[in-house]
C-alpha cells in the first residue's frame, strides 16, 4: 500500500533529524561550554540544522481537514 504524502513528509523529516542529529549536538555542547563555533557553524545551526518550522508545516497539515 502507498504513504499517503504526509506520512512521507513525516519519514523524510525524521531521516532528517537523525541525519545532524550528531552534528547538531556537538556544536550545542561547544556553545553550552561558551567555546566559539564559525560562522558557517552558526548559520548551519540557525537555518538548516533548525527544524521548528519543518515541524510546524507538518502540524499544520497534519490538523488540515485538506492538506491536499
Amino acid at each position: 500500500m502507498a504513504l499517503k504524502p504526509l506520512e512521507v513528509l513525516k519519514k523524510g523529516l525524521t531521516k532528517f533529524m537523525e541525519t545532524i542529529k550528531t552534528q547538531k549536538k556537538e556544536l550545542s555542547a561547544k556553545l553550552a561550554r561558551v567555546e566559539t563555533i564559525s560562522s558557517s557553524d552558526e548559520h548551519w545551526l540557525d537555518g538548516e540544522a533548525n527544524t521548528i518550522d519543518k515541524q510546524c508545516v507538518l502540524d499544520a497539515l497534519e490538523s488540515a481537514s485538506d492538506y491536499d
